[in-house]
């Protein structure tokens, strides 16, 4: 992940989500920090998804339809 590439994208039940370019430029990194030891980072190319402590999130690609059953965070950023 590029850290210098992280902008902050919302925040969901005292989570703060973020997302940055990965290390190839077709990817894309979701970070879910919900303090201390609970957070959670995916990456990867397309619809991205983590799970944890943090909560449920997922990053999809523009022109892709909601996730079903989620809440809008942000552009392409969503929550369960």
């Amino acid at each position: 992940m590029t850290t210098s590439t992280s902008r902050y994208v919302g925040e969901h039940a005292g989570t703060s989500l973020w997302l940055a370019r990965g290390l190839e430029n077709s990817t894309v990194c979701l970070v879910a920090d919900a303090g201390e030891d609970e957070w959670v980072v995916g990456c990867g190319g397309g619809t991205v998804g983590v799970d944890g402590v943090a909560g449920k999130y997922q990053v999809v690609v523009d022109g892709v339809h909601a996730p079903e059953g989620a809440v809008k965070i942000s552009e392409n950023v969503y929550a369960w």
